[in-house]
């Protein structure tokens, strides 16, 4: 079994650094980068790092697309674990797919939205109440919200 704690040392103090997303394009592989994946939502989940900071959506949002290319895995495989509310998860799946574009690929972070609706019941609730009082994101989400109730 391979030691992850090096890697989890460096991303939470990439993270308190506001550096976190040039620490993930910054590793040497994209092996080791889609292997962040967990790793980034465990961190999260404890309160080591926050992967929904404001700090790191604009990171996202100002990537070149060849580094957004090369981390979207990781940030995606994140997305199903990860324990914030619901305008949290959705601004941070509305960043990536606002960036990703009209690459096919984009549709990754509204899949693994609907599997966070599925492990977040209250939360996704919250999603369709807040596009029925017409919040922008609520509105814009609501329908994968919707999909996972019918599944």
């Amino acid at each position: 079994m391979k030691n992850i704690e090096p890697i989890r040392k460096a991303l939470t103090e990439a993270d308190l650094n506001g550096k976190l997303i040039e620490y993930l394009i910054s590793l040497e592989n994209r092996l080791r980068r889609v292997e962040c994946g967990p790793i980034l939502c465990e961190l999260h989940n404890t309160g080591q790092i926050s992967l929904v900071a404001e700090v790191n959506l604009a990171a996202i949002a100002k990537l070149e697309n060849n580094d957004f290319w090369m981390i979207i895995h990781p940030l995606d495989q994140a997305i199903p674990g990860l324990k914030c509310s619901h305008h949290e998860i959705l601004e941070f799946v509305d960043t990536l797919v606002k960036k990703a574009g009209s690459d096919g690929a984009a549709g990754m972070p509204n899949l693994s939205l609907v599997k966070w609706c599925s492990s977040n019941l209250i939360e996704a609730e919250k999603i369709v109440a807040d596009a029925m009082s017409l919040d922008h994101l609520c509105v814009a989400y609501c329908v994968l919200r919707i999909r996972h109730s019918r599944s």
